[in-house]
């Protein structure tokens, strides 16, 4: 029957090409003659395929939604990645600080030790000179004091000149007073201290 159809089809006016495989395709009940009538196409589209994993497995879909039931407790009890972010961030803020607080620690030590080699520096330096000004005064002091002593021992009655005579003599006089003033001034401090010295034995 179908031969006699396709012969009438102009397309395909020269026959079934498949001549040599029919005795085989035409056991096959999608080829039988009562395929079509007997299943329409649209029951064919709407008719049910292989069941589905899981309507063929009820126990598959409850399996499963344990399964997801079990991820989702799990990630519930996982700690946020931005709360460990946070911390991790603050740990390192903490980190950061503790070591900025060691430097200025350490600097504020570096600074008060070079402070004070500064100030002993200058107190050395100070010190010396103040030996130097007491070494150039005590020099000055034994220059002028050779000096008056060659004053003070000139003899008078050597010298014909009468002003020059009397020059020497007001000199002398000066030299004379000065060192007796100046003795005097010694005499004080040595009283003074001394005294001291007696009212801390008396204490």
């Amino acid at each position: 029957k179908s031969k006699v159809i396709l012969a009438q089809d102009n397309k395909y006016n020269k026959g079934f090409k498949f001549d040599h495989v029919w005795p085989i395709l035409k056991d096959i009940e999608r080829f039988g003659d009562d395929y079509s009538i007997a299943t329409p196409y649209f029951q064919r589209q709407n008719s049910p395929t292989l069941e589905s994993p899981t309507s063929a497995s009820p126990g598959l879909s409850s399996f499963s939604l344990n399964i997801n039931d079990e991820h989702v407790d799990d990630c519930s009890t996982q700690r946020p990645i931005g709360v460990k972010k946070a911390k991790g961030k603050r740990k390192v803020e903490d980190q950061n600080s503790l070591v900025i607080d060691t430097i200025k620690k350490d600097n504020r030590r570096l600074y008060d030790i070079l402070k004070k080699c500064s100030e002993d520096r200058q107190q050395n330096y100070q010190i010396q000179m103040i030996r130097a000004q007491n070494e150039k005064k005590k020099k000055l002091e034994m220059v002028t004091y050779g000096e008056e002593n060659k004053i003070l021992l000139k003899d008078l009655n050597s010298s014909s000149d009468p002003s020059l005579r009397q020059y020497f003599q007001n000199e002398q006089i000066k030299i004379l007073q000065r060192r007796s003033q100046q003795g005097q001034a010694s005499q004080n401090t040595s009283n003074n201290i001394d005294q001291y010295f007696d009212d801390i034995w008396r204490i």
